[in-house]
């Protein structure tokens, strides 16, 4: 009940979170341009129409593997900008949805995000950077000496190896202790995510300032109450999960159909419109899971006062 009510409100904040994915379209636009700009150079009157339109063949990746291999490297150095700067606008467009998940005045919704993400940012910064020490820390217990010490040698005692898994007489085995530790990966990952978004709104809900603070009882409010305050993120998780699989099979219908003999703008527009329309239902989803959260910790903070 939560989840859909938080997917309701959050989408009638269209204007904000239209700019997030207004925002991140943007931020996709100089790589595309540049590949547009050096593919129109390459092609224009070397090939027939439609001949490279799907795929680039084999023999012009080799004939081109230079120049490809340059643009790819300046692409990938955008990107790597990009995602940072993606990650920073994720935390300044959190501040408006705390803002908008607490704030009920009549003001207008860009309003009160806008100052929201102002007032919360540089403290959903620290949140951030706290967060992604958690994730390196725990990446570290579960792919370094932790595992491979007290799980790899003192658990199952395996011989030390560059591989210690080949120890395994049965393949079962150890294709089901991978399975455990990614599973088990993702589980941390998981509830790491949830716990930097209940702090975030725990700061907004008390204007609290202690990053740290706010994540330590953050933390302790979802071991206290697991069920109730993990459900709705993992229902909208699972609405994410089927819209990202609808947008994936008509995406692969699509890319059938774009090939040499139906080259078409129709398809293309189609595509670059499912891809958009995903964004913009993920940022949705986004705003949704502070407004499902947002009377939790509403009813936590004036339950235990902290």
């Amino acid at each position: 009940m939560r989840a859909l009510q938080g997917i309701l409100a959050a989408g009638r904040c269209w204007r904000w979170w239209g700019s997030a994915a207004l925002f991140e379209l943007l931020l996709a636009l100089p790589p595309a341009l540049l590949w547009q700009q050096w593919l129109a150079g390459k092609l224009a009157n070397r090939f027939e129409p439609g001949e490279l339109f799907a795929n680039l063949s084999s023999q012009f990746r080799f004939d081109e593997r230079t120049e490809l291999g340059q643009l790819g490297a300046g692409a990938s150095l955008w990107l790597a900008v990009a995602a940072l700067l993606a990650m920073l606008a994720g935390v300044f467009f959190a501040g408006g949805w705390t803002q908008l998940a607490f704030d009920e005045t009549e003001e207008s919704v860009l309003a009160r995000a806008n100052a929201g993400a102002r007032r919360f940012f540089w403290r959903y910064v620290r949140v951030w950077l706290l967060t992604l020490v958690l994730l390196a820390l725990w990446s570290w217990v579960m792919f370094e000496w932790p595992w491979k010490t007290v799980v790899l040698g003192w658990i199952l005692k395996l011989p030390e190896a560059s591989d210690r898994l080949e120890s395994f007489t049965s393949e079962k085995s150890a294709v089901a202790l991978r399975i455990v530790q990614d599973s088990l990966y993702a589980l941390g990952v998981a509830l790491c995510l949830c716990c930097a978004d209940y702090a975030r709104l725990r700061i907004a809900c008390r204007d609290a300032r202690s990053a740290c603070g706010a994540w330590i009882a953050a933390a302790s409010m979802v071991l206290r109450a697991p069920l109730r305050t993990l459900s709705p993120f993992a229902l909208l998780f699972a609405v994410e999960v089927l819209v990202l699989a609808a947008a994936s099979f008509l995406s692969s219908t699509l890319e059938v159909r774009i090939d040499t003999n139906c080259a078409g703008l129709r398809s293309v527009a189609v595509l670059a419109l499912v891809t958009a329309l995903v964004l913009a239902l993920r940022c949705v989803l986004r705003g949704a899971r502070y407004q499902a959260a947002a009377g939790i910790v509403r009813e936590e903070v004036g339950r235990y006062g902290s």
